[in-house]
């Protein structure tokens, strides 16, 4: 009577055939790996540093960043994995592709998927970066290696330039936003100042035109025309024309037209003044974003370097590690199907 545990046992003492062939198929994956061509490897270094701190002053943010800065840790973070993905961009690899082109027909064959493959970027923390390309060919990945750094630092000058226009930029909305808040500020206090006046002349009426006016009322109307005036330099001559204390009604009632005049021309200049504002801050907001665009987000507070000093030298890159342990699975899995090759063929029948 066949027995399932007996047979397993049996097979199971024929583990050396299993360890042999994963032993054969790690050989030929190795093997493989050496006849294979070989692949090369070249990197072209950088210094990339930041300014910690100036951290908390940070403005030029990336609307999809999730950083809020709570520590340098953050800041440094951000800014590195912004630049990380700003040297891969599609314009940098394309403009690295046609400088290739330009310089060896070896590239001629080459889109500009196919560079950026090649490329990694590889960095731990600020101070020195890599930019290392893989290609087929050692004089390649030297050249990919090279021309990528000197594209890649092209194109951060001129992102660094944009984030310090995004930063003048962003100074001067602020500028502009608080002249039309102060605008507004000024159309209530103008209209609070003419309504008041208006009122202190209808009461001024009744007294006596010859008469100086009550201390009360002369102190309520400097007062009036000091909140008129703001304390703005166009005020001063008028409020130095006050009359003095024995002035008559009559001379007091024609300052106070001469103060209400100044605030209906004032109010009438406003309008103007705010939509030029209005019209300068909706400038400043398009050269913003044209500038924040072409800073990509990247921070003002990078400093960066090729380092040319350290040679750009290809070596070749051989997986045999890989080759041989895929070799190795795939001889495990050939023991397997033939150990159940085996037990098919020795299960007694249904």
């Amino acid at each position: 009577m066949w027995n399932l545990r007996q047979f397993l046992l049996r097979y199971a003492s024929r583990w050396p055939w299993m360890a042999a062939l994963m032993l054969l198929g790690a050989v030929i994956g190795w093997g493989g790996a050496r006849l294979a061509s070989p692949q090369y490897r070249a990197s072209a270094e950088l210094y990339v540093g930041l300014h910690a701190y100036r951290a908390p002053q940070e403005q030029n943010r990336n609307p999809s960043s999730y950083y809020d800065f709570r520590n340098l840790d953050d800041f440094k973070n951000w800014q590195l994995e912004q630049l990380n993905q700003f040297v891969r961009h599609d314009e940098i690899v394309a403009e690295t592709l046609a400088r290739l082109q330009a310089e060896d027909e070896s590239w001629q064959q080459v889109t500009s998927a196919d560079l950026q493959a090649m490329l990694t970027p590889q960095w731990r923390t600020v101070g020195k970066w890599r930019l290392t390309a893989t290609a087929p060919a050692a004089r390649m990945a030297e050249e990919a290696a090279e021309t990528w750094r000197a594209v890649a630092l092209d194109a951060l000058d001129a992102a660094m330039q944009s984030a310090a226009e995004v930063m003048r930029l962003d100074m001067a909305m602020q500028a502009t936003a608080t002249a039309q808040a102060d605008l507004a500020r000024r159309t209530a206090l103008l209209e609070n100042a003419r309504a008041a006046l208006e009122s202190w002349r209808a009461e001024a009426q009744s007294l006596p035109p010859d008469a100086p006016l009550p201390p009360e009322e002369r102190w309520r109307l400097q007062a009036l025309a000091a909140q008129a005036s703001g304390f703005t330099p166009a005020w001063e001559s008028l409020l130095r024309d006050f009359p003095p204390p024995d002035a008559p009604r009559s001379a007091v009632l024609a300052w106070s037209g001469r103060a209400l005049a100044a605030v209906e021309a004032e109010q009438s200049a406003i309008p103007s003044l705010q939509q030029e504002t209005q019209a300068r801050l909706d400038d400043l907001l398009a050269q913003y974003e044209a500038a924040n665009a072409a800073s990509y987000g990247l921070s003002l507070n990078l400093s960066l370097d090729g380092i040319s000093t350290v040679p750009v030298r290809a070596q070749a890159v051989r997986s045999t590690g890989a080759w041989a342990l895929t070799g190795a699975i795939l001889g495990m899995l050939a023991s397997i199907l033939l150990w159940l090759a085996a037990l098919g063929a020795e299960a007694p029948d249904a």
